[in-house]
């Protein structure tokens, strides 16, 4: 997912209205909404997700073949993607977990540290931020993302692969050559979501020669927070299979997790 300016993102709000109150008539009370009761919430989530969905078909229609559209239903992180176009850009197809998205995403890493806040909807929008693809494609990524009190509930995603005039010339190459085609690299296969939670973790332990068994505390904390920044811990087990692999307690992990989250509040 070269070095890019890390901004605050930006909440959208609401306009007030400029219409005066009409003061010749009593003006109701305002009925509590919908959706501050359960069924009502599950109802604005609902609406929520399938606007990004609708959306992500207006847009599909105007950007071009190399800028692929994903929508996640964040409530579901083991099979997140619910829409998507263009996915060639990053390998990925419906179905899939939110994992194997590109690495360095902004997006990511503010959902897998969001804390319950117990207010309402809001959405944060993280844009221009650069991001690559599990092959290494340098991607220009933005994304929108929507939380409820409980966390974040979905995400729309727009992820440009920068590197299209590489690939014109090269189907030009292919065109006035033909014979160079059999040089050309076999499809990648698509991780599923049991090879990406063992992937993460093998590739975070740190450092690599040294057993579990004799791994210091501060290794095991640090092996635990690349975990957690590359969105482990957002699938249902995780927190079990990384006690397993590293010789410890479910409830160990969580502690290291509760450690980070107080170490990343100060920063």
């Amino acid at each position: 997912m070269a070095s890019t300016t890390t901004e605050s993102p930006r909440v959208g709000t609401a306009r007030e209205s400029k219409n005066p109150v009409r003061r010749d008539r009593p003006v109701a009370k305002a009925k509590a909404p919908a959706s501050d009761t359960a069924a009502g919430t599950q109802v604005s989530d609902g609406i929520v997700l399938e606007l990004m969905k609708k959306l992500s078909e207006a847009v599909s229609t105007i950007v071009d073949s190399q800028t692929e559209i994903v929508i996640h239903d964040l409530r579901h992180p083991e099979a997140s993607i619910v829409s998507i176009f263009n996915g060639h850009v990053s390998g990925r197809r419906i179905g899939q977990s939110v994992l194997a998205g590109p690495s360095g995403d902004k997006a990511l890493l503010d959902i897998v540290s969001a804390r319950p806040s117990g207010s309402d909807h809001q959405i944060l929008v993280f844009d221009s931020y650069e991001s690559k693809s599990r092959e290494g494609a340098a991607l220009m990524s933005s994304s929108v993302v929507a939380y409820d009190g409980e966390g974040p509930i979905a995400a729309f995603c727009l992820n440009s692969d920068l590197g299209t005039r590489e690939r014109i010339l090269k189907d030009i190459t292919d065109l006035l050559m033909p014979a160079s085609s059999s040089m050309l690299q076999p499809e990648t296969r698509s991780q599923n979501i049991e090879e990406l939670i063992v992937d993460i973790i093998e590739t975070s332990l740190e450092p690599k020669d040294v057993p579990t068994a004799r791994m210091t505390k501060a290794e095991k904390l640090s092996s635990v927070d690349r975990m957690q920044k590359r969105g482990l811990f957002l699938i249902r087990g995780a927190v079990e299979r990384v006690a397993k692999r590293l010789g410890t307690t479910k409830f160990t992990i969580y502690n290291y997790l509760d450690e980070l989250g107080a170490r990343h509040a100060k920063d």
